[in-house]
């Protein structure tokens, strides 16, 4: 659902099962990809809100997700992670509760977002971060830790004004401007006073090592997405294509993503699947040859693996978007 009222736009969505074309729409203007990465019925909601060039989302998802994509080119985005059952890994980071993440302008993101996770998002033009004092965190990747003060309360305060959006029509809470003038308010107080109290933000200058490993998993997870089709896709000849060795591949996608490459394959390709079922465009296809377009060969192997995902055969799927 959308609507617009005044200088303030919203969009909002309830999930009964995981649809990736949906969230990619409402999510960052469509430049976030997702993969659902634990099987059962995905449940979710998504609202999100603009008004004088200052965009506002947040979700809630009770299955773990990845999140992968560029921030926006002309934002920089402030995000939390409210709740959770385990913590976040965004960029290689493990961000627990009580921390911000914030992404420059088109940098890209890899976030795994733990089990039950809440989570938050602020967009600002940089403009606001240099008349507020904090334009040095307007470029690359920056992690915050809130101090026991400054970071309860806010985590608070961002969770009541959500939960009040449950059971009220989103038009009638999310249709304003003020609502998006008070999370600012909320927000860019707390990073001045952490800017002013000169506490340290590390950011991904880590040792080499380590923004190497990140680098080799996000140039093999690109070379993957590109070129889900090939059924003769394999990680042994992507690493030999791409002149890195197959152990370094396999540490840097543990550390990256949380799994093996050959996973990340799998659930790229059962995801992509899952999008052409949906798709009315498709829905006269014959599902094996979906399967090949996907690089799947194994009718009987795939639907298992996608009912094991997604709590559903691909047949069901197809009926059930028709």
């Amino acid at each position: 659902m959308a609507s617009r009222n005044g200088a303030a736009t919203i969009a909002s969505m309830e999930l009964d099962s995981f649809d990736p074309d949906s969230m990619r729409e409402v999510v960052q203007r469509g430049d976030l990809s997702h993969v659902l990465l634990s099987g059962d019925r995905f449940l979710g909601q998504i609202f999100s809100a603009e008004s004088n060039g200052v965009r506002m989302a947040w979700g809630r998802y009770n299955l773990p997700l990845l999140a992968e994509g560029p921030m926006p080119p002309d934002k920089v985005t402030i995000g939390m992670v409210l709740t959770g059952r385990g913590d976040a890994i965004f960029n290689r980071t493990c961000i627990g509760r009580n921390t911000m993440v914030i992404f420059g302008e088109d940098v890209e993101m890899c976030a795994t977002l733990p089990v039950v996770a809440t989570w938050f998002s602020f967009q600002i033009d940089r403009d606001v971060l240099v008349d507020t004092g904090v334009e040095d965190i307007s470029t690359g990747f920056r992690y915050l830790h809130l101090d026991k003060v400054t970071g309860p309360p806010l985590v608070q305060n961002l969770l009541q004004s959500l939960s009040a959006l449950e059971g009220s029509e989103t038009t009638g809470v999310f249709d304003t401007a003020q609502q998006i003038s008070d999370f600012q308010d909320l927000l860019l107080p707390v990073l001045a006073t952490c800017t002013d109290t000169r506490k340290h933000i590390p950011t991904l200058r880590s040792p080499k090592r380590h923004s190497a490993d990140h680098s080799i998993a996000q140039k093999v997870a690109e070379y993957i997405r590109l070129h889900l089709g090939d059924e003769q896709l394999r990680i042994l000849e992507i690493c030999q294509r791409l002149g890195y060795p197959v152990k370094n591949v396999e540490r840097s996608f543990r550390r990256t993503y949380g799994m093996s490459p050959k996973r990340y394959l799998s659930l790229q390709r059962l995801t992509v699947l899952r999008q052409r079922l949906r798709s009315k465009a498709v829905l006269r296809s014959r599902l094996t040859d979906l399967y090949f377009d996907c690089g799947l060969t194994h009718s009987g192997r795939t639907a298992g693996e996608y009912r094991a995902l997604f709590g559903e055969l691909p047949s069901e799927t197809t009926a059930r978007s028709g």
